[in-house]
């Protein structure tokens, strides 16, 4: 694969871009009221509440597969169905701020305990390298923080540095319209904002 500057960074550095993408996911999240849950998002037919529980859900497989090195089947059955959208939301309880402060905290200390990030990590394409892993968490916080920040009214950028770190992480995927998790990218002017062309190559609009 062609050198990248995401594949130049050094592991503190991808952690680091790690957890800003935390930290801007759960910034937004601690923002959300409780009429906001039925909100449409940018993202296919999810509501705030389903794209919350995605999220959440995410963050509760990490130590799982992470930190104790779990199969996916042996981690499926410990999280008794939570890892799926549906249960996860369900299992959010009355305070998702708590809820995802519950998940965020293990799943950023996995990723830091680790020796370094080729350690290969069990998904269920495979064994795969923690870097791999980790830059596909923090694109998906990146994105998912800004869909969240659009359902709810909260549309700053997301930092440039992040922007630029998951922009090149897809961009490097080549075109994944097909796999049905981003639908065909946006056009969008040369000069737009690292966050728009960002949320425009996963195929939403900016703005």
């Amino acid at each position: 694969m062609p050198m990248t500057a995401a594949s130049a960074l050094t592991d503190d550095r991808r952690l680091d871009l790690h957890n800003k993408g935390m930290h801007q996911f759960g910034m937004r999240l601690h923002h959300l009221q409780p009429h906001e849950w039925a909100l449409p998002t940018p993202c296919l037919d999810w509501t705030v509440r389903d794209l919350v529980a995605h999220v959440v859900g995410e963050q509760r497989w990490i130590p799982l597969l992470v930190a104790r090195r779990l199969s996916v089947a042996d981690a499926e059955r410990e999280l008794g169905g939570e890892g799926d959208l549906l249960s996860a939301g369900e299992s959010l309880g009355p305070n998702a701020a708590q809820a995802w402060d519950d998940a965020a905290g293990p799943a950023i200390l996995s990723f830091a305990a680790l020796d370094d990030l080729d350690v290969l990590i069990g998904l269920s394409r495979g064994p795969t390298p923690a870097r791999d892993y980790l830059a596909e968490l923090t694109l998906d916080l990146a994105v998912h923080a800004w869909d969240l920040g659009q359902a709810i009214g909260m549309t700053d950028p997301l930092p440039d540095d992040l922007a630029a770190y998951a922009l090149d992480s897809v961009s490097s995927w080549g075109d994944l319209s097909g796999s049905g998790m981003f639908a065909p990218a946006v056009a969008v002017p040369d000069d737009a904002s690292l966050t728009d062309r960002l949320v425009a190559a996963t195929g939403r609009m900016p703005g």
